[in-house]
């Protein structure tokens, strides 16, 4: 009986990833190692540094409000005035009917000047 074929197969495959890859392992490999746990003491003292450090900061300042608001009335304006211009163009193209002429009426017409 013949032997399987499929080791072979993998050996050749693996040979031939073997020959482009290269010896050093890539960075993101290097920092998948498992590095321990620091212990519980260590992690106490670390979060008490944290909290020292992190003091309640200011609020900053409040600073170019006015023209942040001038700069929105601007925009909303400029939106507004495309919309009233789309709007008239819109109603010049396309105008109401016309009412019917009243009977009643006669026809006046003006020849010349």
């Amino acid at each position: 009986m013949a032997p399987p074929m499929r080791p072979l197969a993998a050996q050749a495959q693996l040979a031939a990833r073997r020959a482009y890859t290269t010896q050093r392992p890539s960075p993101m490999a290097l920092r998948a190692q498992w590095t321990p746990r620091p212990a519980h003491s260590h992690m106490a003292r670390r979060q008490a540094i944290r909290q020292q450090s992190t003091a309640p900061t200011p609020k900053p300042a409040r600073r170019f409000r006015l023209l942040r608001w001038t700069w929105r009335l601007s925009y909303l304006s400029a939106l507004a005035a495309v919309g009233y211009v789309g709007y008239g163009i819109y109603e010049t193209r396309n105008p109401a009917d016309q009412p019917p002429p009243d009977p009643s009426k006669k026809t006046l017409v003006v020849l010349g000047e």
